[in-house]
Parts: C-alpha cells; structure tokens; sequence
C-alpha cells in the first residue's frame, strides 16, 4: 500500500539571515554570512555568533499576550515563527484548535538566557519565582499552547542538535498513522551566556567564523533560530500551496560517545541508510546533501567518511551552518527550510569560508559555489550529542 504524501503547506522562519522565507532565500543565494562579532564587554566577545539582530525588548513587545517579565527570547523567537507558519499555511482558528491539529516543538536553551534573573529572583521569592517555568525547555510551547487554545497532540522534544528534526520526524508519523490532520513542527533556541560556556568549556567553539569541511577547522560558532512547518497530507481535496514533501526519515543512536560521532562513519551510515529506504528510495536518487556539518574536527570526518562510503563521487554536499551557525534544537527544520528552497529554485548553497577543502578519496569535498542543479530529492542531517543521529528526506513536490 502506498503511504500517503506528507506535504509542506506552510513555513514560518527568523535566523540570523533574516525574519520570512524571503530575507532567507535572498541570503543563501547571494552567499551572505549572518555570524558576526559580538557587542560584550565579556569573555564571549571574542566568539562570533549566527545572532539575530532584534533586541530582547522588541521581541517581547511584538508578541501580543506575552505580558510577563519571565517571557524569554525563545518564547518570544517560537511565537513570532509559530505565527508566520499558521498564517503561510492559512491555518483558521478552528484547524488551530482542532484535537486533530498536533503542535510539536524542540529546544535545548529554554529559559537560560534569564538564569541571571531567576537567580536573582529565588534569593527573594524562596517558595516561588516566576522565572522558574520560563527556564524549562517547554515553556515556549506552553505559551503558544495557552495563547492560541490549542488541544490537540503536543510536546517538546530535546535530543540535542537532533531535536526539531525529530520533531519533524514525529510530526509525519503521526499523520502518516492518521492520528491528525495536521501537524505544526519545528524548534526554537536562542543565544545565551550559559550555553555559550558550556560550549566553550567542551573546547568547540572557535574564535573566528567556522569553516565546515574545510582541513584547517577548529569548531563550531553558536547561532540562534526559530522555524516551524506545517505539514499535512496529500489529498485530492487538499488544494493548499505545497512546498515540497517530508518523504523520508530516520533516527538512530551509536551511543559512541557522549559529545562525539564514530570516526568510521557506521552510526551515520546506518541513520541514512534506513532513511532512504523509509522514503522507498536509493541512493543514487539523492543528489544533494544539507549536511550536519558543525566545522567540529570529529563531525565533519565522520560525516564526510560516511558520504564517501555510501554515495557515487558525483554527490553534492555543503554545510549551511555556515551561513547560521550552528542553532542547536532550531538546526533540523532550519535546514529543512533551506533544503525545501534549494528544490524549489532548483539550486544549491555553498559552504561559505573554505580555503583548503577537506578530501577524501581524492573524490570527495563540499561545494564551494553556488550552482544550479536539477533534483528531486535532498537528504538533510542533524546529529546530536550520544550519537543521536537523524536524517529526513525531502522531496520536491510534484502532481
């Protein structure tokens, strides 16, 4: 029996290239950084940042409800998407509220950008501080749960720098199993002082912008991001705009190591592998990869010796981290999106900053230019810490 197409009818998208699909689009084609340095009279000066360039206090004030001083960035970041993707999809009130509409979202920072406020906050309110249920990694989703009376099917998943794909990964599933109708998924993580040291403190981030897949890599630069789809099946009666097609996922877990992947590529090749066939594909229908590429020495080898191992040496691959930074829990559906306007455009997004290109079998290396490419399907990674690997297909669309 065949499975039942599961379509990209909406998207709602802010990173540190832009806010809506068109400043995105405008930036990847032009081969624009969004990462930059910093204004901080702290250590974190020294890093550059995929930050977006919208003070906390215009964020907040333009999410109407959101009144408490416990909002934080990511509240405000996932509402501004969340709200971009239900009006792109033209989502009514009712499909919104619907016990058949599923909203499933991902985040790693939750509240840690206020941890400073909340400490403030406990030595004064010992038995209750509101800051205590703006730090959870859910609290974003239970505002917009709140604000748009949502009932149906909802959670928040953290698996790392795996988590929104996987989100999208549950989403699809649950439409596919007709379980709902519709399903809103994506993720949200801001920038904030204690990620930025936990990251540091593992020895990945470097002090200048990050190059993916090139020899001389030295780690990753933090971004933030907030994305959402809105995905639906494919029906005769089902006449909304469609910008491509969730045809295909995976996920696994290596369990290697905490913070590292297989150098041989198995837990990757494994993820992709059963990837490609969920989507009753091979693997010489995927003509371009949006890599997980975080510019880390350990990630990029193995994810290029697993491309080498598994794919013909024609393959095109890059890392649009490059362009971001790397977004955490909003990586997945923010390349996704990426991947999604890459089949529409028929076209292909450099890794940006590579001077000496990492080779293997003196075949293969990312690209370096922008091009145009006729394709049909793209396979976009996310791997997060202990090896919990995820990789989605997606397609383009077509009658």
């Amino acid at each position: 029996m065949e499975k039942d197409k599961i379509v990209v009818t909406g998207i709602g998208i802010i990173s540190a290239l832009g806010t809506g699909l068109k400043e995105n689009l405008n930036a990847l084609q032009n081969s624009e950084c969004g990462i930059s340095f910093l204004d901080s009279d702290s250590y974190i000066s020294k890093f550059p940042f995929g930050k977006i360039h919208i003070t906390n206090d215009t964020l907040i004030n333009n999410c109407i409800g959101y009144t408490e001083k416990s909002t934080t960035r990511n509240d405000a970041l996932s509402k501004m998407a969340f709200q971009m993707a239900v009006e792109d999809g033209k989502l009514t009130t009712l499909e919104i509220q619907s016990k058949r509409t599923a909203f499933i979202s991902a985040s790693t920072v939750g509240g840690m950008d206020k941890h400073m406020d909340m400490y403030e906050d406990v030595k004064i309110n010992t038995e209750h501080s509101q800051y205590s249920a703006s730090y959870s990694p859910s609290s974003h989703l239970q505002k917009i749960v709140t604000q748009y009376k949502i009932k149906g099917p909802t959670s928040v998943i953290n698996t790392a720098c795996s988590s929104s794909a996987n989100a999208i990964m549950l989403g699809a599933k649950l439409l596919q199993q007709n379980k709902v109708d519709i399903a809103i998924v994506g993720g949200v993580d801001c920038l904030s002082d204690f990620t930025i040291r936990g990251f540091d403190a593992l020895g990945i981030l470097t002090t200048d912008l990050c190059t993916p897949f090139d020899t001389s890599r030295l780690g990753l630069n933090l971004g933030e991001a907030a994305a959402y789809l809105v995905l639906k099946r494919d029906t005769k009666k089902n006449t909304d705009h469609k910008y491509g097609i969730i045809s295909g996922w995976a996920n696994t877990n290596d369990s290697f190591h905490n913070s590292a992947l297989k150098e041989d590529g198995s837990g990757i090749m494994n993820c992709i592998t059963k990837a490609i066939s969920n989507a009753n594909l091979k693997v010489n229908d995927i003509k371009y990869i949006n890599a997980h590429g975080t510019g880390t020495y350990n990630n990029d080898l193995a994810e290029l010796t697993a491309i080498s191992k598994l794919f013909p040496d024609d393959i095109r691959f890059s890392s649009t981290k490059s362009y971001t930074g790397h977004t955490l829990a909003a990586a997945g559906v923010i390349e996704s999106v990426f991947s999604l306007l890459g089949l529409i455009n028929q076209e292909i997004y450099p890794s940006l900053n590579i001077k000496s290109p990492l080779i293997l079998n003196n075949k293969y290396q990312a690209i370096t230019e922008r091009s145009h490419l006729i394709f049909n399907h793209t396979l976009s990674n996310s791997f997060g810490f202990n090896g919990n690997c995820t990789s989605l297909i997606i397609s383009k669309y077509e009658n």
